[in-house]
């Protein structure tokens, strides 16, 4: 069975956006999954893919930077529900989840010394096998910081818990030891 799959991609106001990556994956639990290639959503937030053979899962990722900040925000949703041939399958994101929340550290090399230039990738934790009714959603940030003792602190987030990676200026691979923690809330200073 093969066929078209077609749908659009709405930001908060659920007016149309572009440039949302859609993805296709095979749903295929235990084995390998085929990967059909990521399209983006065209400037009326349309998306098209052709010629799938499997059934499969779609999801979409949503990047965006808020004016005035270096912070990048991104948004993944996956629709659950294992699809076969032709399908329309329409996705509209939320408001980006904030909160009260903060979160903390330094990015250090293995010998101890600090990182100066960095980036933060921050996401909330999810259960990739989750097939519940609905959606699975997933939202982070990536915020490029610079710091001569490797320090950072995120503010603004959700109560939950997160996966966080730091990521030196320059560098494609992730240095060893990946950081979880639950944010608190932000105790104010007096």
């Amino acid at each position: 069975m093969s066929g078209s799959r077609s749908g659009s991609r709405a930001g908060p106001d659920g007016k149309p956006s572009a440039n949302a990556e859609v993805q296709i994956r095979e749903y295929n639990p235990g084995a390998r999954s085929i990967t059909a290639p990521d399209v983006e959503t065209d400037e009326q937030g349309r998306y098209v893919y052709a010629d799938i053979r499997w059934a499969y899962t779609v999801g979409v990722l949503w990047e965006r930077t808020p004016p005035g900040t270096n912070r990048t925000w991104h948004q993944y949703l996956r629709c659950n529900q294992i699809w076969q041939g032709s399908q329309t399958i329409n996705f509209q994101f939320e408001e980006f989840p904030q909160g009260p929340c903060s979160l903390s550290g330094h990015v250090l090399e293995q010998g101890g010394q600090p990182i100066e230039e960095f980036t933060i990738d921050i996401r909330c934790k999810v259960d990739w096998d989750d097939y519940s009714p609905g959606y699975l959603h997933q939202f982070g940030y990536k915020l490029p910081l610079a710091a001569t003792d490797g320090r950072y602190e995120i503010t603004g987030l959700p109560p939950g818990q997160y996966t966080i990676l730091a990521i030196p200026k320059n560098q494609m691979a992730v240095p060893p030891g990946q950081l979880s923690g639950s944010p608190q809330p932000r105790r104010h200073r007096h």
